[in-house]
């Protein structure tokens, strides 16, 4: 199945924070986004390769676009950590 219309926003900032994040998880997540970001037409094709469920994808293309780097880590943000 292909989907379309699926915009990542800010790409100049998901670039930068790849570079920058230290944390495996995050950058990991970050990662995902950018191969959706080069290829929307085929996020199935990113979620088997990176292990993402497509409804997990559309989780964190929804949090990125709508909240930038804090949405893409708030679970994993160090002031929640326990």
């Amino acid at each position: 199945m292909r989907v379309r219309n699926i915009k990542i926003e800010n790409p100049d900032l998901l670039a930068c924070s790849i570079k920058k994040e230290c944390d495996p998880a995050i950058k990991y997540r970050l990662a995902f986004l950018q191969s959706v970001k080069e290829d929307p037409d085929h996020i199935e094709e990113s979620c088997q390769i990176f292990s993402v469920s497509v409804p997990t994808a559309y989780v964190w293309i929804r949090e990125w676009n709508k909240n930038g780097y804090e949405g893409i880590a708030h679970p994993y943000h160090k002031s929640e950590r326990l």
